[in-house]
């Protein structure tokens, strides 16, 4: 079956609209421990990600239209919501250096 999500997530991605960076503190009991990131454009009124850097059990896992998942996970297929309590928005150079360093580190 062909995945349609990489096409429209790279559309997405391209288009001149809002964006905006967030960090999420994620810590759950017997889960990945770390710092969650996203990249988000706004569309119909939802944020939703075009890039996410994710902890996965002591590996790093970066994810955008090139790499919807791996063994460790995927790239949210949920809009993000904006007034969660523990997302902290940051600039779009944070993303990008943890981004860079996603991409050095990232499973293979």
């Amino acid at each position: 079956m062909n995945d349609l999500r990489g096409p429209a997530i790279r559309s997405l991605a391209e288009r001149e609209a809002p964006r905006r960076y967030w960090r999420y503190e994620h810590r759950e009991p017997d889960e990945s421990e770390g710092q969650w990131y996203f990249e988000c454009v706004r569309e119909d009124g939802e944020w939703w990600c075009v890039r996410q850097i994710a902890p996965s059990f002591g590996l790093v896992s970066a994810y955008d239209w090139e790499h919807l998942e791996d063994e460790h996970g995927f790239l949210t297929d949920q809009p993000i919501d904006e007034d969660e309590t523990l997302l902290v928005p940051i600039a779009a150079d944070e993303f990008n250096a943890a981004w860079t360093d996603a991409l050095a580190r990232r499973s293979p």
